[in-house]
């Protein structure tokens, strides 16, 4: 053994969090915003993208108001994912109301099961 290492190893990354508890409540608090169309990207609040020096300015990006074109599209956006929400939406209670009926029919099963069984006794 070299004589800067330590004799006993320690594997894998350190904990950030102590407790499972204090994890949970640090994920909680964590949950990024909704993050701006215009940036393209999703980040965490304590990453910092730093701005590229060599980088030239979007002339799009200047104080300009938005065009007629531009609220039309973002109008079409919104209304898109709103569509997919209630899409969703919709999908989940389906998905519910049919592992309902299928916890009825097991349930169905093995009481059909159970009675054959005490019929042969």
């Amino acid at each position: 053994m070299a004589p800067n290492q330590s004799p006993k190893k320690r594997g894998g990354r350190p904990r950030k969090h102590i407790t499972k508890e204090a994890a949970i409540e640090a994920a909680r608090e964590n949950i990024p915003e909704e993050t701006p169309l215009e940036t393209g990207l999703r980040t965490s609040h304590d990453v910092q993208i730093p701005l590229d020096p060599n980088a030239r300015p979007n002339p799009r990006q200047s104080a300009e108001l938005p065009t007629e074109e531009d609220m039309k599209i973002n109008k079409e956006i919104r209304d898109i994912r709103m569509k997919e929400q209630e899409a969703n939406a919709e999908l989940g209670e389906r998905e519910a109301e049919m592992a309902e009926i299928l916890l009825a029919m097991r349930a169905a099963n093995i009481q059909a099961e159970h009675n054959r069984g005490m019929a042969h006794t």
